[in-house]
């Protein structure tokens, strides 16, 4: 069979739940309800943001000014100490102030203390950025939770992804370039994961991400001069190819369309033109 090749991708699928229908009016007012509680409220979140990120600068500007001078004052400090280690001659056992200047160590230790403060209200200032941005994104995860609520209510609701049994182009290894046709056994919303068996051999499934699973949805846009993928007739694989003719309906109810696929060239260097069922078709991704 041929290579499987191809590129990733993503693309929504459109679902609907059934209940009680609002008027559009009334949605697009809950909407706007919505949108504009949230703007007003993160309106002052960037200039927060960016006063604690400046107050993080100066901190750590002291800190590390603080850091140099108590450096400085430590290394005058010990080599204070080896001096007068060197130049003292006590008794054996007789305790000895190895600094022996008073103004100094307090000046080590001031410093020390101060550094140590400047390093806690650095922490502080980070803890209360986080803080911040966190309210709002949890603001934020529930305005959107019961606004997914009311258009589930309405069944105005676009469910991502594609549904269970339906056909996708897959592609199984993330770092390769083969696409193949798989089979959707399920697909968890919130994590954007498909199960995804492939046609061939059922029994091989793949747990995928969404950026490797290309929804078959573009038929009736495909047009003369654009590039896609396409399964290589007799195979379950993927190629690229250029559209030399749009999509048709036949006679039975189906289309098809007309394509050149990349490396296909005959012991004459002629690229035959080849009909395809535009159901596997796909717009390769961005």
């Amino acid at each position: 069979g041929a290579a499987r090749r191809g590129s990733r991708g993503v693309h929504e699928a459109k679902g609907a739940d059934s209940g009680a229908s609002t008027p559009p009016r009334a949605m697009a007012e809950e909407a706007g309800t919505f949108l504009e509680e949230f703007v007003e409220s993160i309106q002052t979140l960037p200039l927060e943001v960016r006063r604690n990120c400046g107050l993080l600068t100066d901190l750590d500007r002291d800190a590390s000014e603080l850091q140099r001078e108590l450096n400085e004052l430590e290394r005058r400090a010990v080599a204070r100490a080896k001096r007068n280690v060197r130049e003292t001659k006590v008794a054996e056992g007789t305790p000895v102030a190895i600094v022996g200047d008073a103004q100094l160590v307090g000046e080590v230790e001031s410093k020390r203390q101060r550094a140590v403060q400047k390093v806690k209200e650095k922490v502080s200032v980070a803890k209360q950025t986080l803080e911040m941005v966190e309210a709002h994104i949890r603001k934020l995860d529930s305005d959107l939770a019961a606004f997914e609520s009311n258009l589930r209510a309405s069944g105005e609701f676009e469910e991502a992804g594609a549904a269970v049994g339906d056909e996708v182009a897959v592609r199984p290894d993330p770092y390769a370039a083969d696409w193949i046709l798989g089979r959707v056994m399920s697909y968890q919303n919130d994590t954007g994961v498909y199960r995804v068996s492939d046609v061939d051999e059922e029994v091989k499934v793949y747990v995928v991400h969404e950026s490797q699973v290309l929804l078959l949805d573009s038929q009736e846009n495909i047009t003369k001069g654009m590039e896609v993928l396409a399964i290589y007739p007799d195979t379950t694989a993927f190629y690229p190819a250029l559209v030399v003719q749009g999509a048709r309906r036949m006679n039975g109810g189906g289309a098809t369309a007309v394509v050149q696929f990349q490396d296909d060239a005959d012991d004459y260097g002629q690229t035959p033109q080849r009909q395809v069922d535009v159901r596997y078709v796909v717009r390769p991704p961005q």
